[in-house]
């Protein structure tokens, strides 16, 4: 799973350091961390003006400098900034949604390796049913009878103030 982040330089903080816990989450979950890489572009104010003037030309006519940015930004189809993109498939562009993010790299990593983390985990464990009081003390070993009695015993043999 591979994470690209395209950011103006000094903005869109929370959406970076909540990709990076994500993806640090995710590398704790799964069996070859290699798997699971974030790559951030941070690009200067005044050059990432520059930049999206630039896609509307051929890649020969861009400066080279600016050539390799301007390709991948092409091939993504990114226009506006941040922009998150995850296996080469865009999935947010020109807001700070950080929900929205997050949510579709948890989705990308429960399809991708198995692994249910995030928001969604916490909806996607079943909840526990209900057991009997009389279930329950059918389970009792020795040992919790002992416990039981001596500590009802307590309760109910406990002077009054």
């Amino acid at each position: 799973m591979y994470v690209e982040l395209f950011v103006i330089s000094g903005k869109s903080q929370e959406l970076e350091e909540s990709l990076k816990k994500a993806i640090e989450e995710i590398r704790s979950k799964v069996e070859r961390r290699d798997k699971v890489r974030l790559a951030t572009v941070k690009i200067r104010q005044d050059a990432a003006e520059q930049v999206v003037k630039m896609l509307d030309l051929p890649v020969e006519r861009v400066p080279p400098h600016f050539r390799s940015l301007v390709s991948i930004l092409k091939r993504y189809n990114v226009t506006a900034f941040p922009a998150v993109v995850i296996d080469g498939q865009k999935v947010l562009e020109g807001a700070e949604d950080v929900a929205r993010a997050l949510e579709a790299v948890y989705r990308k990593a429960s399809e991708e390796f198995g692994v249910q983390l995030g928001p969604s985990a916490v909806a996607a464990t079943a909840a526990p049913t209900p057991a009997s009081y009389t279930h329950l003390r059918a389970h009792e070993t020795r040992h919790d009878l002992v416990c039981r009695l001596l500590l009802e015993k307590k309760i109910y043999t406990s002077p009054s103030p």
